[in-house]
């Protein structure tokens, strides 16, 4: 229950502080969201043109998952508990080798 409390409490100062913000930005006359300007759609577009093919990389692994978890789920309770297994091992794995990576390209 305190950690509930806890959580609310840090919400309600969040909020009061970002509709303090807004009051701000208002009374200025600006047309700033929280204190920053708009972006500019050509920025926006080149964002979107840099992570789309990453956007429809994870897209289509989550799809051949929840495919392959369907396939496991009709083949009976012994597939789809070892198709669990296995996908958890292989995210372990996946997690692991990237979170090497980023270590890596640091140095």
């Amino acid at each position: 229950a305190a950690t509930a409390v806890a959580q609310y409490v840090g919400a309600a100062v969040l909020l009061a502080q970002m509709g303090a913000q807004c009051a701000r930005s208002r009374a200025k006359g600006s047309r700033a969201f929280f204190g920053m300007e708009w972006p500019k759609l050509e920025d926006c577009m080149q964002i979107a043109r840099a992570g789309g093919v990453l956007t429809l990389r994870t897209i289509a692994g989550i799809g051949a998952m929840s495919y392959s978890s369907v396939v496991a789920a009709n083949l009976g309770a012994a597939a789809g508990a070892a198709h669990q297994i296995c996908f958890q091992v292989w995210l372990a794995a996946a997690l692991l080798a990237d979170s090497i990576a980023i270590g890596a390209g640091r140095r």
